[in-house]
């Protein structure tokens, strides 16, 4: 399953998800892409033929790789609400009645700051499950190893799902009505425009 081309699928799917989110109020959306990626990541996680060609360190390697990636994300994400709250007081007032109109909960926004934290956490764990003195690249991962790598690509999913879709509503809403003029988005929209041109 995990070797096939389902993963395209996966991310296809995924993809539908997130523009559909972007562009409902509705929550369907995102518990269907929750529901994908827990399903998914457990199935890869007790799947023997997952990790039969991983040692341990590739493991780790993966783990600390989720986790560097979550944190640019994370960056962008925070230096954009950084800009938008610290704006003139128009420009707050556009960007919190944005978010009602877009259906953006205050927690559907700090979500993606707590998991990544959480996940961000060092917890120590036994690498391998084996006591004996084998080099670590040559055993494979530990249950608690699989188990942190569940969590980290779980949460990592989950926050960049977020974040995607929250940029995507800010965009799709944010570029009519009085946010835009507030904000100056024609102006960006003719940058780019006339950059790409």
């Amino acid at each position: 399953m995990f070797a096939s081309y389902l993963n395209v699928v996966v991310y296809l799917v995924v993809a539908v998800l997130v523009a559909v989110d972007i562009y409902t109020t509705s929550l369907l959306p995102m518990y269907m892409a929750v529901a994908i990626f827990i399903a998914w990541d457990i199935g890869f996680t007790v799947s023997d033929r997952a990790y039969a060609a991983r040692d341990a360190r590739h493991t780790i390697t993966q783990v600390s790789a989720a986790r560097q990636y979550a944190s640019w994300f994370l960056f962008v994400f925070g230096v954009f609400f950084g800009l938008l709250l610290t704006g003139n007081k128009d420009q707050r007032v556009a960007f919190i009645s944005l978010m009602d109109e877009s259906n953006m909960t205050e927690y559907r926004v700090i979500s993606p700051f707590i998991l990544i934290a959480i996940s961000a956490m060092f917890v120590p764990i036994q690498l391998v499950d084996d006591k004996r003195s084998l080099p670590v690249e040559n055993e494979g991962p530990s249950q608690a190893l699989k188990g942190l790598m569940l969590v980290v690509v779980f949460f990592q999913q989950l926050s960049v799902y977020l974040i995607a879709t929250t940029f995507g509503r800010i965009l799709a809403i944010g570029s009519r009505g009085t946010f835009s003029s507030v904000f100056c988005l024609p102006e960006i929209d003719k940058f780019l425009i006339s950059s790409v041109v």
